[in-house]
């Protein structure tokens, strides 16, 4: 058995790793800056996300449920399980 040969490390991976290992705190500092940047939702962006999300999962599954029966009550016809 051949033995496996590890992953190619690229250039990138291998600046950022050690950079986080050789100056931990300026990397941290610098990604809590980053963060900070960002344009977080607000509660009612999210609860408004959030609800069409639900909804349309609900109505997803009513659909699925729709033609899953269809298609069952179809392969029983035709194999004449159905009482």
């Amino acid at each position: 058995m051949k033995a496996r040969r590890p992953l190619p490390v690229t250039r990138k991976r291998a600046l950022i790793h050690n950079y986080v290992h050789r100056e931990p705190r300026k990397f941290f500092r610098e990604v809590r800056q980053e963060v900070g940047k960002v344009v977080w939702p607000t509660r009612k962006e999210t609860m408004a996300s959030t609800s069409m999300v639900l909804v349309l999962v609900f109505i997803s599954a009513i659909f699925f449920w729709f033609v899953d029966s269809m298609i069952s009550a179809g392969v029983r016809a035709i194999l004449g399980l159905g009482a």
